[in-house]
């Protein structure tokens, strides 16, 4: 059996992503180990691969939008790239 094709095969699978519920636990220890805060999945809803945070104190808020791009990096590292590109 010959390997020439495997690169163009598994290309297909790039594009599956985790679950949404999955990726909304995720982000949601990512945030909380990352603001020492506790911010619940609930909290968490994501569309077009941008994630929103509602339903939580405005400092916490403030705070996800001041380390956003730290935020990002490390759903990066969790998730894969792609998942999240945004957080709102």
């Amino acid at each position: 059996m010959s390997w020439t094709g495997i690169g163009h095969y598994l290309s297909r699978f790039r594009q599956f992503h985790p679950p949404e519920d999955t990726v909304q636990i995720r982000c949601a220890e990512v945030l909380s180990r990352a603001l020492g805060v506790i911010i619940s999945s609930e909290n968490i809803s994501i569309k077009n691969h941008c994630l929103y945070v509602q339903k939580i104190d405005s400092v916490t808020k403030g705070e996800v939008y001041l380390k956003k791009e730290s935020l990002l990096r490390l759903i990066r590292t969790e998730l894969g790239s792609g998942v999240v590109t945004n957080i709102k």
